[in-house]
């Protein structure tokens, strides 16, 4: 099972790249909470632990021939679709949205696992049909992320579901899909949000329109973006240096 070329394959310039990211991350997320939090590193540690974690799974799952997981494809996504539907039964509601499962001393969140188990199924989905030429081709892919999109959507998770179809477009277009496709499936996506933004709920319009005006709702959904523009206003081109962000002193 084990497959020692991936190994010898593996590419160091992305891990590395990807631990530089983390490291600054890391320095960011300290500086950011520092202050407000007087000097507590809670959130590094969260975030230390997680890259961490992440490395051991990444490995773990380097030392596998991917061959073998495209093989097990159809049972991940059962599995993943029958996960988030527990999560409506037996899930934990948290800032409005029943997306958490308590596991023993932690609660865990399926959606973010999702996230995974629909790349892995979906690069296997478009590797056995091949090139995509016509819109007709489009059908079972599209079946294949909106049932883990309207379930998301249900919870109610209006960020992951939007996660899962930027995947799915993602993917679509690495994929080779045809130009005219392509478009015209960015095309009737675009005709369909007015459709969209009505079914949406009050609070999920409500967080969308801040984002275009933050200024529609200073203290509420749109506060954590006038306080973005300032800080970057306020330092300019080169900030105020570490540890000294105006809005992480609440000043």
């Amino acid at each position: 099972m084990f497959n020692k070329k991936l190994w010898k394959n593996f590419d160091f310039a992305l891990l590395i790249t990807v631990l530089l990211i983390c490291t600054f991350s890391a320095v960011v997320i300290s500086s950011a909470s520092h202050a407000v939090e007087t000097g507590s590193y809670k959130n590094v540690i969260v975030q230390i632990v997680a890259v961490l974690f992440g490395l051991v799974f990444l490995f773990a799952i380097t030392l596998f021939d991917y061959n073998q997981i495209a093989r097990l494809s159809k049972v991940i996504y059962v599995l993943n679709i029958l996960v988030l539907i527990s999560v409506l039964f037996i899930g934990k509601v948290s800032n409005g949205a029943q997306s958490w499962i308590h596991v023993g001393p932690i609660d865990i969140q399926p959606s973010e696992f999702s996230k995974i188990a629909l790349v892995l199924t979906l690069a296997n989905l478009f590797n056995e049909m091949g090139e995509i030429k016509t819109f007709k081709d489009l059908v079972n892919p599209l079946i294949h992320v909106l049932i883990p999109f309207v379930i998301v959507m249900l919870q109610p998770d209006l960020g992951t579901a939007l996660v899962f179809l930027a995947i799915f477009i993602g993917m679509l277009f690495i994929s080779g899909v045809k130009p005219k496709v392509f478009a015209g499936l960015i095309a009737m996506g675009i005709a369909m949000m007015p459709v969209a933004y009505k079914i949406l709920k009050p609070y999920q319009r409500n967080r969308l329109l801040s984002f275009i005006n933050p200024n529609l709702d200073p203290m509420g959904s749109g506060y954590h973006v006038i306080q973005s523009k300032i800080a970057i206003g306020s330092g300019m081109f080169w900030g105020k240096g570490l540890y000294n962000g105006s809005q992480t002193q609440l000043y």
